[in-house]
């Protein structure tokens, strides 16, 4: 595992958009909850890194293509209080976790679909 410098804001955001239910959450619910607590979408490179790490850190499993919170993960999730831009509450729960910078092997292909399920071209103003 590489380490960098440290945890950034996208790593708490990212990791407030993931849902806590069993069943976590599919790459554009990611998106669209992102889109929902920041007013942005996260990019694919931001989405890639920040997987990445969490996943390293133990924090976010993958299966079937949904993202899930691990116990660590729901217990640093819980220190957010649930408001939009608040996600921030999560970040110094993170720090004293090495973050790695291996990326999650999301292309921009994959990105792309989720972002069209959550967002269809058809809605978007032109």
């Amino acid at each position: 595992m590489v380490e960098v410098r440290g945890w950034t804001s996208p790593d708490a955001w990212i990791l407030a958009s993931i849902t806590t239910s069993r069943r976590g959450s599919t790459l554009s619910r990611v998106i669209g909850t992102a889109d929902a607590f920041n007013h942005g979408i996260p990019s694919r490179d931001q989405l890639a890194s920040s997987f990445g790490a969490l996943i390293d850190a133990g924090l976010v499993d993958v299966t079937d293509g949904r993202f899930r919170l691990t116990r660590n993960g729901k217990r640093i999730r819980k220190t957010w209080r649930g408001g939009a831009f608040e996600w921030g509450q999560v970040l110094p729960r993170l720090e004293p976790i090495p973050r790695s910078s291996r990326e999650y092997p999301l292309t921009s292909e994959e990105w792309q679909r989720a972002y069209d399920e959550y967002y269809p071209p058809e809605r978007r103003s032109r």
